[in-house]
């Protein structure tokens, strides 16, 4: 008796093709997400192959015929799956044959699917809307993405974030200097899920060097060969053809060609002994270079938050200890009981006689924290307060010698534990500079006061040291972070470019040694995604990049990734970080004629696991001759970014906040000229109202902290600009424009206009500036409710400043307290406005009685600062309505 077959046969009488034999040769799947796909990825063909299923190729009318089965084959269905045409799994028709217990060739049916007249060899060509003809060369070509909403993965928005969803047709419209056209990118932002992952190297056009995407197009040739068009140059690459074949029409099955944001991982490089993410982010090594002369009572702030820090870093992360003053002290982390150190003097740079000795001595200078924790507590412990009655500013400080030898040990006997740490965070390790006064000893030194007749001319050549030391950190992978804090002035201008130059960042901490000096410790070890990254940007003509913001570079020599006839912008990454971001200025070289400009951005680096990432962005706009259109798709919360991007660039001093602010001035009103029209009133403009949120946006620009006097010292706006020109979208919009939040009752928050008349005396109110959060109580609150309110500000405070780096400093206090003027100076003086002004550019003030309105006006103090409609009319711009 004949056995049963496993799978159902039936007998249906419709056309049916042969499956491709590579449909039967699995190579190895691709990877999503850490999953391997259910289907395998059909291996090249040997051979051109034949038109078929998922192939399509043109012929002489004259030899068309259908070919209809008088008697069709079997054909296996499996229940539950759809075919390939259907968007479901590719099914290795081999093993179902198998099963079937019979030898008859595999053919599957695609339910739906049109079938045109045979082709010679006797296929059957499968069609659909999506393939047209090139008229060109008798090629057909195959659009398998319809529309961009049909992209798989996450969104390339997460990511990629354009000033405006539309490219002017007109390169005068495009390139208007007042209003830039470009995108933000965050190359390494990590979300949940994240983007798909493939397990195979990228496939580039041979012609330009794009990788190819999702806006390729497979072209199979009147032979019958498969190429794949580059959406960039539009050259047919057969290389690519055979690289990306896939004889199926369910492209969900190759991210590549279905997602808008794809990471390339070369498994070969993973590191084999790293089990988790938490082990491997924590293995490079980390050297703690601490000032031996801060005022007593700094001292025991650092110390203890110091102690606190270690308790919660990962017992796997290698640490050393070093402290400077008018020497450097390296601490031997082999002795307990006892701090014990090797002693090198900070006058002069550190002879190599005396390194080798430290180095190939007998001493342990780095170790694994869990080994050496209690000897590392009991060293912190062991510093002592400055003894001498020398003013802090004088005290001797060797910071340049210090750095050196902590560059040392990291390129000495630890050259194992580097190897093997190669692509953690901030390359392979990390050195915290804890800074409370500036360097007065040694190289990179400085004369104590600013009095001195040749202090500039020191602070110039210090400044090129530092930068030097920082270059030599970044060749080593190392990062270098500056944390100053103190009352003592720790001259910015010097310690700055050693952060800069080494890929790290500097921050001055005003509240001291204490919570958030702890927290941006333990932040600094944790915020890094890799090293070694390398960034390429393409752009279809007449589309091209005309500038960079953030931390990048041009690289010194060609990238390895880059191809002979790679027509990319190739950038050096300082650092692979996740909340980094670089602004891309984009303009149009001539008039477009295209429907579509495309741009890919193309990341390199090495992430925590040893392993090689090539992660890939591509996306397009549309491309439209109407200005109106172009002004509606804007984006005024990145365009206002950009602008602040380029503007805080060139400040530099004190001077050039001021030039700058006229210059925000000159582009409102360049603005309102192009693109507004005339107001009823003689010499009055009107601004667009598309872009009717961007002049209060420049406006919150021009007198915050970054261009404006809220910040006291010129030290403070430096290191406030650094952050900001490597901030990401998120982070960069908090600075520039404040958010301020209400609470209410039940426990919610409403948003409110950032300006004065929100300081009503029943008030609970909440203020994220970026890098600083305020929480301010008004005089008429108290009892258990309002106890709640700030409570629950405080729980919001902290949820904002939970991913940031750097740590954002929280205060709360109450109205009419001295702190209280750093949230007033922040709020636009919207009390100073007409009435009818006040209602339209804050409606809650309507809900307000007479005797309300009219006490708070009084309350509020008179001031010289303009509010914005006051501003707007002084550029002769009618004020806009921002809601």
């Amino acid at each position: 008796m004949a056995k049963e077959p496993l799978l159902p046969i039936t007998h249906q009488p419709s056309v049916v093709s042969e499956a491709h034999s590579g449909l039967t040769e699995a190579a190895e799947g691709s990877i999503v997400g850490g999953t391997p796909y259910g289907t395998p990825t059909p291996a090249p063909p040997s051979n051109p192959p034949r038109p078929g299923i998922g192939h399509s190729s043109v012929s002489d009318s004259s030899n068309a015929r259908a070919q209809v089965a008088s008697s069709p084959p079997p054909v296996f269905q499996l229940p539950g799956v759809s075919s390939p045409g259907g968007g479901g799994s590719v099914i290795d028709m081999t093993s179902v044959g198998a099963e079937a217990g019979g030898s008859m060739p595999a053919r599957i049916l695609f339910a739906g699917a049109q079938f045109s007249e045979s082709q010679p060899g006797g296929g059957i060509l499968a069609t659909d809307a999506s393939s047209h003809v090139d008229g060109a060369n008798g090629a057909v070509v195959h659009d398998h993405l319809l529309d961009d909403a049909s992209s798989a993965g996450p969104s390339v928005d997460h990511f990629l974030s354009f000033s405006s969803d539309t490219v002017p047709k007109e390169k005068r419209i495009a390139n208007i200097g007042s209003l830039p056209f470009g995108a933000m990118l965050s190359p390494v932002k990590e979300m949940t899920p994240g983007p798909p992952v493939v397990r195979t190297p990228p496939v580039a056009c041979e012609n330009c060097g794009a990788i190819h995407n999702l806006y390729s197009q497979k072209v199979v040739t009147p032979a019958g060969a498969t190429a794949w068009r580059c959406a960039f140059c539009q050259h047919d690459d057969e290389e690519a053809g055979h690289a990306l074949y896939w004889s199926g029409s369910d492209y969900s099955q190759r991210p590549e060609l279905s997602c808008g944001v794809v990471d390339y991982l070369d498994a070969a490089a993973l590191h084999p002994g790293y089990s988790s993410a938490s082990d491997a982010a924590m293995a490079a090594p980390v050297l703690f270079v601490l000032d031996e002369c801060p005022d007593p009572l700094e001292l025991q702030h650092m110390q203890a938050s110091l102690a606190a820090t270690l308790e919660s870093v990962s017992p796997a992360t290698r640490v050393g200890i070093i402290t400077y003053g008018k020497a450097v002290s390296v601490y031997d982390l082999s002795h307990t009981g006892v701090a014990a150190a090797d002693i090198i003097p900070g006058s002069t740079a550190p002879s190599p006689a005396s390194l080798k000795s430290l180095l190939y001595g007998t001493g342990v200078y780095l170790a694994p924290l869990h080994a050496c924790l209690p000897i590392v507590q009991d060293v912190i412990a062991a510093l002592r307060p400055y003894r001498g009655t020398t003013p802090e500013v004088e005290r001797k400080r060797c910071l340049g010698v210090a750095v050196e030898v902590a560059l040392a040990l990291i390129r000495g006997p630890a050259s194992d534990i580097v190897r093997s740490s190669r692509g953690q965070p901030g390359g392979n390790g990390r050195i915290l500079v804890c800074a409370a006064g500036p360097v007065t000893e040694g190289p990179g030194s400085i004369p104590a006061h600013e009095a001195h007749p040749a202090f500039q001319y020191e602070l110039q050549r210090a400044a090129q040291h530092m930068a030097g030391l920082g270059r030599q950190a970044k060749q080593l992978e190392v990062a270098i972070d500056v944390l100053a804090a103190g009352t003592c002035p720790v001259r910015v201008p010097v310690l700055l470019p050693l952060a800069e130059a080494s890929g790290g960042t500097m921050l001055l901490l005003a509240d001291g040694f204490e919570a958030t000096f702890a927290e941006n410790v333990r932040r600094a070890l944790l915020r890094g995604s890799g090293s070694r990254g390398s960034l390429c940007v393409r752009c279809t003509p007449p589309l091209q990049l005309a500038r960079v913001i953030g931390p990048a570079e041009a690289p010194s020599e060609t990238p390895e990734a880059a191809g002979p006839s790679d027509t990319g912008a190739w950038f050096q990454l300082s650092s692979v970080e996740r909340q980094q971001g670089l602004a891309l200025f984009l303009e149009l070289a001539e008039d477009h004629t295209g429907e579509w400009a495309y741009l890919q951005a193309a990341v390199h680096y090495t992430n925590t696991h040893q392993g090689s990432v090539v992660r890939v962005i591509t996306t397009r706009l549309p491309v439209s001759g109407s200005v109106s259109a172009y002004l509606r798709g804007v984006d005024c919360g990145v365009a206002a970014v950009l602008v602040a991007k380029k503007t805080v660039l060139a400040a530099r001093s004190s001077r050039d906040a001021v030039e700058l602010r006229e210059q925000l001035d000159h582009r409102i009103r360049d603005m309102a000229t192009r693109l507004g029209r005339a107001a009823e009133t003689p010499g009055l403009r009107r601004f667009p109202p598309e872009v009717a949120r961007l002049p209060e946006m420049l406006f919150h620009l021009r007198r915050g902290p970054l261009l404006g006097s809220i910040l006291g010292h010129e030290d403070e706006r430096a290191v406030l600009r650094h952050c900001f020109l490597q901030a990401d979208l998120a982070l960069s919009s908090a600075m520039v424009v404040p958010r301020l939040l209400a609470h209410r009752q039940g426990g919610t928050f409403e948003e409110l206009p950032p300006a004065s008349l929100a300081l009503q005396p029943d008030h609970v109110l909440l203020l994220d500036h970026g890098t600083h959060v305020f929480i301010w109580q008004g005089s008429e609150t108290g009892g258990p409710a309002q106890e709640a309110a700030a409570a629950a500000c405080s729980s919001l405070a902290a949820e904002l400043a939970e991913q940031r780096f750097p740590a954002p400093r929280i205060l709360a206090f109450q109205e009419g307290s001295s702190p209280a003027r750093y949230l007033v100076a922040r709020l636009i003086p919207g009390h100073k406005d007409a009435p009818y002004e006040q209602e339209t550019r804050f409606p809650q003030i309507k809900q307000l009685s007479a005797e309300a309105r009219a006490s708070l006006r009084n309350k509020l103090l008179a001031t010289d600062d303009l509010s914005f409609c006051e501003w707007m009319r002084q550029l002769r711009v009618v004020p806009t309505d921002s809601r």
